[in-house]
C-alpha cells in the first residue's frame, strides 16, 4: 500500500504496529545509504539522530557522539556492511528457552542469499534464498596477505570462511552485507518498493514520532505520535499488539516514557507507572575500538585515493559500474583473538574472542580529515567483551540521557591495554611492517592507558536495555518470547533484548533474531506458518 503521511495514520485501527528507528526517507532515496562507503556522509543529517553520550570521566571527558540510522532500514543502513554471525557460545550463554544458537542458526540461513564467487555455498551453513544479499569477501590484497601472514606467525589459524565454526579465535576474510556494488540493508531487503506498494495489509508510515505507548488495564490500547514536521499530535489503535524495535537506545526511551521502567525513578519524573521494571534501559552493553594507524608504501594499498583523491570519478564508476572504491568493504581482513593474562568476560574462554584486530586502508579516526591527501590504512583493535556497562535514562524533560559507561570497570582498561600491545606485536612483525608500514601515523609513544582515553571510541553495537529473562531477573524486561513482563499486547524485537550482546558485529545477529521472533508472533497470534 502507499506510505501514509502522519495525519493519514490517525485514528486507524491495525492489528499489528512496529515501532521503528526509521525516520522520513526511504533508503531507496538516498544514494548515501545505497552505496556501501558512501555512508559517513550520512552522518550528523536529517538521517541521523544525532544523539551523544553523557560526560565520559574515564575516557579523557569526552562525551561520544552516538549516530544512529534515522531511515527505513535503521543503522542497517549507514553501518560498516560487515556481515558477522559471531560465536555460537554467544547464544548458548544467552540460556533462554529457544535462544540458542543451534535454535538460531535456521534464521541466520533464512535471512540470506550468501554469493561466493567461484566457490559453492554449504546450504547447511548459509542462505540461499533469503531477502538479505551477502557475499564473502576474501581480498588477496597486499595489507590483507602479510596481515594473516604475521597472526600465522603470532600462532592463529588461518580460515578461508569461519561461519558456524565452535571455536572463534583465527585470521580470516570478511563477509559484507554487499552484492554487486550495494548495499543490502534491512529496509532494501525486507521492503523493497514492489513489496512497500503492493503489500495490501502493509502500511508505512514515516516521519511519526512515537512520544507513548498507551497503556490501559496493563495493555496496550494505542500509540501517541508527533508529525516530525509540524509536530502535530496523533493516536493510532493496536488491536492485536505493538512490536517496539527502535533499537536499545531509543527502545528504552519509549518505554519509560510510557510508564514502564523502575518506579521510583518514574514518580521522581512525574510519570504514571504502568509496570515497575527496573531493567528497562539498564545492561546497556557496546564494543569499543582503538585504532593504530600507519601510511602505506603504495596507493593500492589505500581506499584514500579512490575515496578523496579522485572522490568525483569513483562515484560515477560507483553509480555506473557498481565497481570502485566506494563499492568496497573496509577492511581487508581480521583476526579474533584471546588476550592473554587478562580477565576474560568473553561467553567461552576456548572458543570466544576477546578482541578483533582489523586491518584495513582507511584512516579509521577522528583525525581523517587531515589525512585524506596520505595514502593510510587502519589497525583496528575492537575489544568485544567488555564488563562496563551503561545505562539509557530520561532527563526532566524526557529525553534520552545516555551513560555508555565506558571503561567504568577497571578490567576493561587492562584488558584494552594488553589487546592495544598484542595489536602491536603483531603490526612490528616483519611480515606486517616491512611490506605494510611506511611510517606510523598515530599509535601510542608514551603512556599506552592515556593512549587508549584519548583514543578509544564506541563501534556502535548497542544491546541488553531490554534484557530478555525471566521475571525472577530483576534486570529483566521481557520473556523468552520477547513479550513485556506484565503488559499485554507490547513486545520487543532489537539488540535491546540481547542480555549478553554478541562478540562481534550484530546487524547480522539481530536480523536473525527477529525472522525468530517473526514466527512467534505468528505462533502466538495463532497464524499458520
Amino acid at each position: 500500500m502507499p506510505r501514509l503521511k502522519p495525519n493519514e495514520i490517525h485514528q486507524r485501527q491495525f492489528d499489528f504496529i512496529i515501532i521503528g528507528e526509521a525516520g522520513s526517507v526511504a533508503q531507496e532515496e538516498l544514494l548515501e545509504a545505497q552505496i556501501p562507503l558512501l555512508n559517513g556522509k550520512l552522518k550528523n543529517t536529517s538521517s541521523d539522530w544525532k544523539l551523544q553520550s553523557t560526560t565520559q570521566p574515564n575516557a579523557s571527558e569526552r562525551i561520544i557522539p552516538i549516530p544512529l540510522g534515522k531511515l527505513l532500514g535503521g543503522s542497517s543502513a549507514f553501518n560498516a556492511c560487515i556481515y558477522h554471525r559471531c560465536s555460537p557460545s554467544d547464544y548458548d550463554a544467552w540460556n533462554a528457552p529457544g535462544w540458542n544458537y543451534e535454535d538460531l542458526k535456521p534464521y541466520f540461513r533464512k535471512a540470506e542469499t550468501f554469493h561466493d564467487a567461484g566457490h559453492p555455498v554449504d546450504p547447511t551453513v548459509h542462505g540461499t534464498k533469503g531477502p538479505v544479499q551477502a557475499t564473502h569477501i576474501n581480498k588477496s590484497t597486499t595489507l590483507g596477505t602479510h596481515f594473516t601472514k604475521a597472526c600465522q606467525n603470532y600462532g592463529l589459524n588461518a580460515y578461508r570462511d569461519m561461519t558456524d565454526l565452535r571455536c572463534q579465535i583465527g585470521v580470516t576474510g570478511l563477509d559484507a552485507s554487499i552484492y554487486q556494488g550495494q548495499r543490502s540493508s534491512t529496509g532494501s531487503s525486507y521492503l523493497p518498493r514492489e513489496i512497500q506498494t503492493d503489500r495490501a495489509n502493509l502500511y508505512i508510515g514515516l516521519g511519526c514520532k512515537v512520544t507513548r505507548i498507551v497503556i490501559e488495564n496493563d495493555t496496550v490500547t494505542r500509540i501517541e505520535y508527533t508529525d516530525e514536521m509540524d509536530h502535530a499530535s496523533y493516536t493510532v489503535s493496536v488491536n492485536r499488539e505493538a512490536i517496539l524495535s527502535a533499537g536499545a537506545i531509543l527502545s528504552p526511551t519509549i518505554l519509560l516514557s510510557s510508564g514502564i521502567g523502575s518506579k521510583s525513578d518514574l514518580e521522581a519524573l512525574g510519570i504514571p507507572v504502568q509496570a515497575d521494571l527496573p531493567g528497562v534501559g539498564k545492561n546497556l552493553q557496546n564494543h569499543w575500538r582503538v585504532p593504530l594507524v600507519h601510511e602505506t608504501p603504495r596507493p593500492d594499498m589505500s581506499l584514500h585515493d579512490g575515496l578523496f583523491g579522485h572522490a568525483k570519478e569513483s562515484l560515477e564508476q560507483a553509480i555506473a559500474t557498481k565497481d570502485g572504491a566506494f563499492t568496497q568493504l573496509w577492511p581487508d581482513a581480521v583476526a579474533y583473538m584471546k588476550v592473554p593474562d587478562t580477565p576474560d568476560n568473553s561467553s567461552s574462554v576456548e572458543n570466544t574472542p576477546q578482541i578483533e584486530l582489523f586491518t584495513g586502508g582507511l584512516a579509521l579516526c577522528r583525525e581523517l580529515p587531515k589525512l585524506k591527501h596520505l595514502n593510510c590504512a587502519t589497525l583496528l583493535m575492537v575489544y568485544v567483551t567488555p564488563f562496563s556497562k551503561g545505562s539509557v535514562s530520561l532527563t526532566k524533560d524526557k529525553k534520552a540521557y545516555i551513560d555508555v559507561g565506558l571503561l567504568k570497570d577497571e578490567r576493561d582498561l587492562e584488558c584494552l591495554e594488553k589487546g592495544l600491545e598484542l595489536s602491536m606485536r603483531i603490526a612490528e612483525d616483519n611480515e606486517y611492517k616491512e611490506h605494510c608500514i611506511k611510517r606510523w601515523i598515530m599509535r601510542p609513544e608514551g603512556d599506552i592507558k592515556e593512549y587508549i582515553k584519548t583514543h578509544v571510541d564506541t563501534l556502535h553495537h548497542y544491546a541488553g536495555t531490554c534484557k530478555m529473562g525471566p521475571k525472577e531477573d530483576s534486570l529483566a524486561v521481557v520473556d523468552h518470547r520477547l513479550r513485556v513482563h506484565g503488559i499485554n499486547r507490547l513486545r520487543v524485537v532489537d539488540a535491546s533484548f540481547f542480555p549478553i550482546v554478541p562478540a562481534g558485529q550484530i546487524c547480522y545477529p539481530v536480523i536473525a533474531c527477529a525472522e525468530r521472533a517473526s514466527e512467534m508472533i505468528l505462533e502466538d497470534n495463532k497464524y499458520i506458518i
